[in-house]
């Protein structure tokens, strides 16, 4: 008999999942929030070596979707770069892995304008209530609904995501507005409460490529709140969503641009269009599945940013999922094993954007030249390096051994 899988969440969790069983002969349907297809996120995405390997396996071939940066590099105040890392890397576009994922699952079972409202458990199935009066029963469900995931809730409520006390603002500029030398490098700098880097990514559907900006900066709790109202002064519970960012915090955000960071990126954000910010979260959540309902990506564990992990640890989470589901047969072992499993993954990983992200927060005058160098060079080499949060950072954060 047919095994059946309703997948809350269509973006590229959902959508890793949903292609590895129905590629296994699971009937399968993804069920996604919003009434239009998920499209231009404006974001990056380091491609680490196992990624690049696993994606082109369901057919798709990650080099072809983005661009090569060739090399790390760090600039001074004064716009000089004083030090730089041979350090190829594949960065791809958010929108170019989705549209890959979506052409390869079939449109008939992607269904939009879908709204998680409750999950009950019957005898030998699982129902998900759907827009209140939708019951779609199926033999389990999979939450990857990110990290204002309703699956979750189910699972326990004693996980919620955590400020982590910094805000992260995202702008594209257009490539042509970056010098040729540094059009296929990661470009650093990092001051006292604040770090910003940059790299080339390609525009959606490979037409071009522009430049991508993160640009970190400490931000007390009590301030947090006014990064929460968007232009129409609605208040949000995690962030605004990109297209309603307030203009009045746009214009903060550019003046201080032009007198705290270099040259290079002040610059290349006075040009770019649409920045938008989001707090920055993490998150672990206890356990990752209950009976018959289960969690892969941001659904499951949040990590911050600088371990450039969050496709990774999702396609990763639902390689491990489609695997334990083909060697154990009984549904809810399968699930508890796939869950002690990747829970220890996800705590190692969270650790290591931990420890990475706590140099934002450190005041950096009060350091000495010679400590100053030492951890610009190691917030440079470590950054979205698949090796330092897998193994290194285990010199930090033993396992977890639960």
């Amino acid at each position: 008999m047919t095994k059946t899988a309703s997948i809350v969440g269509g973006s590229i969790s959902g959508l890793i999942i949903a292609n590895l069983l129905f590629r296994s002969g699971w009937k399968v349907n993804v069920f996604e929030q919003s009434s239009r297809q998920l499209s231009d996120r404006g974001a990056g995405i380091v491609c680490h070596p196992k990624m690049i390997k696993t994606f082109s396996k369901l057919g798709i071939n990650m080099p072809e979707l983005g661009t090569w940066v060739e090399k790390r590099v760090y600039v001074s105040r004064d716009n000089e770069t004083n030090r730089y890392f041979e350090y190829p890397q594949l960065v791809v576009s958010w929108n170019n892995i989705y549209s890959a994922l979506l052409d390869k699952f079939p449109r008939e079972h992607y269904h939009l304008g879908k709204t998680l409202n409750d999950v009950t458990t019957q005898s030998n199935h699982i129902r998900a209530v759907l827009n209140d009066t939708e019951n779609i029963e199926s033999d389990l469900i999979i939450g990857a609904d990110g990290i204002r995931s309703r699956v979750r809730n189910y699972i326990t409520h004693a996980n919620q995501p955590e400020y982590a006390g910094y805000i992260v603002w995202r702008a594209v500029s257009n490539l042509e507005d970056v010098s040729d030398i540094r059009k296929k490098q990661f470009t650093f700098y990092m001051d006292s409460n604040q770090q910003i880097l940059g790299y080339p990514i390609q525009r959606n559907n490979m037409q071009s490529e522009r430049y991508n900006l993160v640009w970190y900066k400490a931000i007390d709790q009590d301030e947090l709140d006014r990064f929460l109202v968007d232009k129409y002064g609605k208040k949000h519970d995690f962030s605004v969503p990109p297209n309603r960012t307030n203009s009045n915090l746009i214009a903060e955000m550019l003046e201080s641009a032009s007198t705290e960071l270099p040259h290079f990126f002040s610059n290349l954000i006075s040009k770019s269009k649409a920045p938008f910010v989001s707090p920055v979260y993490d998150i672990l959540t206890d356990r990752f599945s209950t009976g018959r309902v289960v969690l892969v990506g941001d659904a499951a564990a949040v990590a911050r940013p600088h371990v450039g992990m969050g496709v990774t640890k999702a396609l990763l989470d639902c390689v491990a999922l489609h695997n334990k589901l083909e060697k154990i047969s009984n549904i809810e072992e399968a699930l508890s094993d796939y869950s002690i499993q990747q829970h220890r993954f996800a705590d190692q990983i969270v650790n290591a954007s931990r420890h990475l992200g706590s140099f934002i927060q450190k005041d950096q005058h009060s350091l000495n030249n010679e400590l100053k160098s030492e951890e610009i060079s190691y917030i440079v080499e470590n950054t979205a390096d698949y090796e330092f949060a897998i193994d290194k950072i285990s010199d930090y954060y033993p396992r977890n051994s639960s």
